[in-house]
């Protein structure tokens, strides 16, 4: 009994000691806790490229949605087709009054290798007989030194190089036949009793080239009223 008396003693001794230096120590860091974070690790590349990617939002397509076929992807917004817009009706050019100067018009023409008045007067008008109307329609060009890819003007009408004059409504012509060594001045002596008024009997047969020397006999012309003999400006 008394040997495990004194073990109890002593083992009591070392714990009340063990309390006294215990105490008489620094006290532990958590009597006054500092609550402190653990550091992050930053993310890794490899979970970065693991993540899915967060869709963009969209708005939604305006106009029907298609109800048939295949699904198309939300993202892409589908557009109304735009009606074709009709063309615009050409306006018919009036008409010109009696006597009014009708303006000349010119269409564009593209000199080719080999061209000459004559041969440029067959292809617009299949004769070569206008080709004093393509020289007057161009007269600062040397036709003896045509430049092919040149552009040159050449009349529409080879009978109206500076304008000519409406007829009259209800002119009547008269039907006259060329008689061999007439001249479209003699024609005009004989029937307007004046060489000048040749220009209008030329005016009147668009088949007669500038000067009136395609004349043939046989050829049936028509011929103004007296009263209206000048048909042209020029």
């Amino acid at each position: 009994m008394r040997g495990s008396s004194r073990a109890a003693l002593a083992v009591a001794v070392l714990i009340a000691l063990w309390i006294v230096v215990y105490w008489r120590t620094e006290r532990p860091a958590f009597d006054n806790p500092v609550m402190v974070e653990p550091p992050q690790s930053p993310p890794r590349v490899e979970d970065e490229r693991r993540a899915p990617p967060v869709p963009e939002p969209t708005m939604p397509a305006s106009g029907p949605q298609p109800t048939t076929g295949a699904a198309t992807s939300p993202a892409v917004a589908l557009a109304p087709t735009p009606l074709p817009l009709p063309a615009p009706e050409a306006k018919p050019k009036p008409e010109p009054k009696p006597g009014e100067v009708i303006p000349p018009a010119f269409d564009l023409y593209v000199i080719e290798k080999g061209d000459t008045a004559q041969t440029i007067s067959k292809k617009k008008y299949g004769t070569p007989d206008h080709w004093r109307a393509v020289l007057r329609a161009n007269p600062l060009l040397d036709f003896t030194r045509l430049k092919p890819g040149r552009t040159i003007r050449v009349p529409h009408d080879p009978r109206n190089i500076q304008g000519v004059k409406a007829p009259e409504p209800g002119a009547a012509y008269t039907e006259y036949t060329v008689a061999p060594g007439d001249t479209l001045s003699s024609i005009s002596k004989a029937l307007y009793g004046t060489t000048t008024k040749w220009r209008a009997i030329r005016d009147a047969n668009p088949e007669l080239d500038e000067e009136g020397t395609n004349l043939r006999p046989g050829t049936k012309l028509k011929v103004p009223p007296p009263s209206q003999p000048a048909g042209s400006t020029r």
